[in-house]
């Protein structure tokens, strides 16, 4: 595949899952801190999540929290409960349901599949540009592992470093420093499987999070360039 073909894949890609990840609670924040625009807007993104917000035209304040969140973690996808949990709302409430909706209707958060992406007019509202579209693997990765936290990171690192070879599940827990039938070691392969940067093979292909057996690949789609 040649650069141009590689990176129309992955335009189409992101754009086909408008999507940040996987199981993100709320130690994910502690790993976004090189979001932040420095240590003082750091300190007010985490004492409110849309205090460094650019209103824009008719966003409310409860709105421009989601915004914050979804933009601190771009390009990744959350779940309505992951993006409720970060903002500090109930994601089955009716508050959040009718910053939600609005969102949605003007185009500012798209959603597919469950999993929810701030879009380009959104990070126009939240202040934040997108990023230039990456042209080499090292680009892309980059921009991943500043969105991802720790220890989808490294895993993700550890299945980059063996391309185009698998890993068993077994084999990628002990590269990584977890349990295979930990919790934590689930999490971090749903997230990476979500958003399209891993490919998952025999028991537990279905969700990403099978226990021991099976085996882990990184996704063609982030090898833009030859290896």
């Amino acid at each position: 595949m040649n650069t141009d073909e590689a990176c129309s894949q992955y335009r189409g890609k992101t754009e086909a899952r408008p999507a940040l990840p996987g199981d993100l609670d709320e130690d994910d924040q502690a790993g976004q801190a090189g979001h932040a625009s420095g240590e003082a807007a750091g300190a007010r993104a985490d004492a409110d999540p849309g205090a460094s917000l650019d209103a824009g035209p008719d966003v409310r304040p409860g709105e421009r929290k989601l915004l914050a969140v979804l933009a601190r973690h771009y390009p990744m996808r959350l779940t309505r409960a992951q993006l409720g949990t970060l903002a500090r709302y109930a994601a089955k409430g009716g508050t959040f349901g009718d910053y939600f909706s609005r969102l949605k209707r003007r185009e500012l958060i798209a959603e597919v599949g469950g999993l929810t992406q701030i879009t380009e007019a959104g990070l126009k509202v939240a202040g934040k540009s997108a990023p230039r579209e990456p042209m080499t693997t090292e680009e892309l990765l980059a921009l991943w592992r500043g969105a991802l936290k720790t220890g989808a990171q490294k895993m993700l690192d550890a299945l980059v470093e063996v391309y185009p070879r698998v890993l068993s599940r077994i084999e990628l827990a002990e590269r990584t420093g977890y349990e295979v039938s930990g919790g934590t070691f689930g999490e971090n392969l749903g997230t990476l499987r979500r958003n399209g940067l891993i490919q998952v093979e025999g028991k537990g292909a279905g969700n990403g999070t099978g226990r021991g057996a099976g085996s882990v690949r990184a996704s063609d789609t982030l090898f833009l360039t030859p290896r």
